[in-house]
């Protein structure tokens, strides 16, 4: 979890998008930033739903972004094309109602495989998730750990008991 400003739809996408890296636009980047987003909790985890609130600029309101990045989704469908399911909300007085960038139907149906593909059960409990941020930042969950060839956990959290995971929330499923 992060309590940064969080992504508006736009960042999010950008973020989540494969292919895209604002550090291409600069000259002289290689070696500075380290591994990015996609790279990192694909490397963790078949699997990664990300939550963001950002605070409303430029007289906008605030928005709320939900996104899947999939590899079960992927390969148990059959996708050939990647597809990176995102709903967005935006907040109209206390609610928060959707956002749509096209089609409601497109809408529905990234939220249902959004809820089909992830760890919550319906659109509340995706929502839920939001009660973890203040009124802004960004939610990150990995899910779907890899294991190595004996079924135990790539990522090691019994090896060194003062590593902190405050901030890291991974989800396992078998």
């Amino acid at each position: 979890m992060y309590n940064g400003g969080g992504m508006s739809p736009d960042k999010m996408r950008q973020c989540m998008s494969l292919g895209y890296s604002s550090k291409s636009k600069m000259a002289n980047t290689i070696g500075q930033y380290g591994n990015g987003f996609k790279t990192s909790t694909m490397r963790l985890g078949a699997d990664v739903i990300v939550f963001s609130q950002s605070l409303g600029t430029d007289g906008k309101s605030p928005t709320r972004s939900i996104g899947v990045l999939s590899y079960t989704f992927l390969t148990e469908t059959g996708k050939e094309d990647i597809v990176v399911p995102i709903i967005d909300f935006e907040q109209k007085g206390r609610d928060w109602t959707k956002m749509t960038r096209c089609f409601e139907d497109d809408w529905n149906r990234n939220l249902e495989t959004i809820i089909h593909w992830s760890p919550y059960t319906s659109e509340a409990h995706l929502l839920d998730q939001f009660n973890f941020l203040k009124d802004h930042g960004t939610r990150i969950i990995i899910y779907n750990l890899w294991e190595d060839d004996e079924g135990k956990l790539e990522l090691d959290f019994d090896t060194d008991l003062h590593v902190c995971f405050q901030h890291l929330l991974l989800y396992h499923s078998s």
